[in-house]
This record gives C-alpha cells, structure tokens and sequence, in this order.
C-alpha cells in the first residue's frame, strides 16, 4: 500500500499551512506514543474523526479539512440485504484502513470503514461545529479495480472487498453500529433506502464512481495524481479572488493520459473555498 508515500503526501499537504516546527525536546517514548496513535488504523480513524466533534479549541463554524489518501473499496449489496429487494441492486463504498482484515477461526475481523459510518460522523461533527467541513479523498471504490490494469508508471488507488460473504459487509456495518449508535446524529446504518447526508460537508473526490484514481510513484516516492494536481491548482494563479469549490476543480489540470475526473459533491459546493465571506 506504500504507506511511506501516504505519510510523505500528508505531511506536503499540511506543511503550507503549518507554523509548527519539530519539537527536538520530545522524548523518545513520546514520539513512539505519537506513532502509535497516528498509524492510520480503523480504531485511530474513527478516534480521530469523533475527536473533532468534541475538541473544545474548534469553535461553531471554523473550517474542518479532512484529508484521506489510500485506498477504497466496494461492497455490493448483494452480500447482505434480500435477493430480489430493492436495497440488493446497490453497492456500498468503503475506505480501507491500514489494518482492515477478515475475520478466521484465530482472531475477529476488523473491518473496511464504510461510506454510512463515515457520512454518520461527519453529520455528528456538523452537528456540533457547524457544516464548514471539506473532506478531500484520494482514493477510489471502482467496482471495475480488477478489469483496469496498471501502467508501468500510474498505479491504482482500490482494493478488493475482504471476503465476497455476507459476513465481511455485515461486519462493516456491525463495527460502525457499534461504535456510532449513541451518536446524536445516529440514523439506521442497515438501513436498505441509506441516503447521505450531503448538508453537513462538501467532498473533493479524487475520480468518478466508475474510474481509477491513480498514483505516481515518480512522486515523492509515491503521490497520487490528484492530491499532487490539487496542491498545484491552489498555488496556481487560475484560481481567481472568490472561487468557488466548483471553480477549484475547473483549475485542476489532471494529466489526459490518467484517465480521472475529480469531482465536488455537497449542498455547498457553490460557496467561495474554505467558506471565505459565506454565510451559509
């Protein structure tokens, strides 16, 4: 999964708008404790997402950007409701944390992070710090992953499901009640009709539903394309005083031979970036 690269485009993503410098007083049992809770385990994502909920120092309304970049998945389905219902034709996306496993007769599962957990939490952050929330993915859940081959230079950014049983998409789900069922902003995460909650957040998607996003390892290592793209397009002189998160993506110059399309998705999407003079 390269996760030296995820850590290397995280930290160039966040380092313009850093006024921190590395503290050289932290001991050495410090920086293991720091490790530990930033590995981007399921526990550590949904830790840290929750957390932002209820930080004291986010006042109501200050801009929350979420920022994941590693891989998706797709469930179907089929695997869990009714054959013939209606709640069977569709899919369920999923981010894949770095310790996702299937469960066998030694240890329990842990599982895919899926988008009705997700969408869930950010309703709950919205809910207590206001909807100024923009989460920028750099990932995908292509159901085609497996009939897209890589190049020799762009790789692609998804994972297979688990396990193609009703147990691995049950445990997904089963994992995010769990943990979310006393959420305030809590609603069925079975639910077969789910519909997202898109009021609370607006999204920068790294591709289309039925694309690829890819990666570069010629980058850094190893970057993806839109989160390298997107950097470029903010330090760029194409975006005009008062853009919009629609005027963003229109400055990403994605190469034409990636073959993706970023996307914005919210009921605000129409508002200048970070929610400059908006009174919504």
């Amino acid at each position: 999964m390269h996760i030296f690269g995820k850590v290397v485009e995280a930290c160039r993503y966040l380092d313009p708008w850093s006024n921190e410098t590395p503290n050289s007083s932290i001991t050495s049992e410090e920086q293991r404790t720091y490790e530990s809770m930033i590995r981007p385990t399921r526990k550590n994502i949904i830790d840290m997402l929750l957390k932002l909920s209820t930080n004291h120092q986010i006042q109501h309304g200050n801009n929350i950007i979420i920022y994941f970049s590693g891989h998706g998945s797709t469930y179907s389905c089929s695997d869990i409701y009714p054959a013939g219902s209606i709640a069977d034709t569709g899919a369920i996306e999923a981010l894949c944390p770095m310790d996702c496993t299937p469960s066998d007769s030694s240890h329990i599962s842990t599982p895919d992070i899926s988008d009705h957990e997700f969408n869930i939490i950010l309703a709950e952050i919205s809910r207590t710090k206001g909807h100024h929330i923009t989460c920028i993915l750099d990932y995908c859940h292509s159901l085609g992953v497996t009939r897209v081959p890589n190049t020799q230079r762009y790789q692609g950014r998804s994972a297979k499901p688990l396990l193609p049983t009703p147990s691995s998409c049950k445990d997904m789900l089963d994992a995010g009640h769990s943990r979310l069922k006393d959420l305030e902003s809590y609603h069925d995460i079975y639910n077969g009709n789910w519909r997202s909650d898109m009021t609370s957040h607006i999204i920068l998607a790294a591709c289309q539903s039925h694309e690829l996003a890819k990666e570069d390892d010629r980058i850094d290592g190893c970057s993806g394309i839109f989160t390298h793209m997107l950097l470029e397009a903010l330090r760029s002189d194409r975006l005009e005083a008062g853009s919009t998160y629609y005027g963003l993506l229109k400055a990403i110059q994605m190469p034409q031979n990636t073959k993706q399309t970023p996307i914005a998705a919210g009921e605000h999407m129409d508002v200048q970036l970070w929610y400059q003079n908006s009174d919504v």
